[in-house]
């Protein structure tokens, strides 16, 4: 029984991803400033800029950029102030410092420099779409498509617009809808990322279509054969099949190897990637019983996230396997702190407790 449980709590996480963004590249010192196209070598060469004209607005918005790009946030916003303190009415300024803002998680601050864009005639699409991702978070549907709209109507040729109008139709359940705009995304650029990812989750989850879904992950792995999603995503196809088949065969086995292979892809790609961890620990656990390493992955996932409920679960599962009943405990009872709803993460604290008394 404890067994079955473990296989449906890994499979309540396939579907799960997550991503973090990249980090701009290292600066080399062998390279003279005038060809290193660096956010440090820029901003040195904006600096002696600034010492020659110290009036020029547009220097200080270039600086405030390379700041950002060199996650210099503080330096950044303060380089878009002086830029605005010289040219207070530029929509492009605002719109950058209210950028800025919606990094820092002040959503309100990013909106009004938006609308003062507006106010001052912008023309960019950007300042609508980012409008729009502010009310898609508030949950404010209908203005945040009718934002995403303006930003099409000023650029029709830009996919992540549509793309955007398409995820917003998954939330409100209107899944002919989202595809329509996901079709027109992909129009556009036949190898949008983000579109044949979310593609590929709407026709498996949504529509329940593993043959179309495939089709879209497959065209994205084509592309990017390393991406950190699409990876993760194709680990979890063979995961799948490899669990509705005997433990004894070799197409079983050969499922849960190529599943390890997209796992390790993932995680060798996106070392944050905190599910990818967690699955491939899984097959260690489940398929070849390579319970040292399924250890260390499932630590791996608490040292990214402590709170991850089932990867406790997990490491309490092996370590009653091996008579470890006081550590098997431990991870049991954090995972009922974490996920006190759980009755099966109970029902193991309390069996347990009852077997060391």
């Amino acid at each position: 029984m404890r067994e079955l449980f473990v296989l449906l709590c890994a499979l309540s996480c396939l579907l799960t991803a997550c991503q973090t963004p990249q980090k701009p590249g290292t600066e080399s010192s062998a390279i003279p400033d005038s060809l290193d196209q660096s956010p440090a070598a820029q901003i040195r060469s904006l600096n002696r800029q600034l010492e020659i004209n110290p009036r020029d607005y547009t220097l200080y918005q270039q600086r405030s950029e390379q700041y950002y790009n060199s996650d210099s946030i503080e330096k950044a916003l303060a380089d878009a102030e002086m830029a605005l303190s010289l040219f207070p009415n530029s929509p492009d300024l605002k719109y950058w410092k209210g950028f800025l803002a919606f990094t820092q998680n002040d959503s309100a601050e990013a909106m009004i420099q938006y609308r003062e864009a507006i106010r001052l005639g912008t023309k960019d699409p950007e300042v609508y779409y980012q409008m729009g991702q502010i009310f898609f978070l508030q949950k404010k549907y209908e203005a945040a498509l009718a934002s995403y709209q303006k930003a099409v109507e000023l650029n029709d040729h830009e996919p992540l617009y549509w793309f955007a109008q398409g995820f917003l139709e998954e939330q409100r359940l209107q899944k002919p809808a989202a595809i329509k705009r996901y079709m027109r995304a992909l129009e556009l650029d036949s190898l949008h990322t983000k579109t044949l990812l979310q593609l590929y989750d709407l026709y498996l989850t949504g529509y329940e279509n593993e043959e179309m879904a495939t089709r879209y992950l497959d065209r994205l792995l084509r592309n990017q054969p390393l991406h950190p999603l699409g990876r993760y995503y194709s680990g979890t196809a063979h995961l799948r099949k490899a669990l509705g088949l005997s433990r004894d065969t070799p197409r079983y086995r050969e499922e849960v190897n190529e599943a390890v292979s997209d796992f390790t892809i993932s995680v060798s790609r996106d070392p944050g990637f905190a599910d990818a961890w967690y699955s491939r620990g899984y097959c260690y656990f489940m398929g070849e019983n390579r319970l040292d390493e399924a250890i260390g992955d499932f630590r791996k996932v608490l040292e990214i996230n402590p709170q991850y409920a089932q990867a406790h679960f997990m490491l309490g599962s092996i370590f009653e396997y091996n008579k470890d009943l006081q550590t098997a405990l431990f991870h049991y009872r954090k995972a009922v702190e974490y996920k006190p709803e759980s009755e099966d993460f109970a029902l193991a604290v309390k069996e347990l407790e009852a077997q060391l008394k």
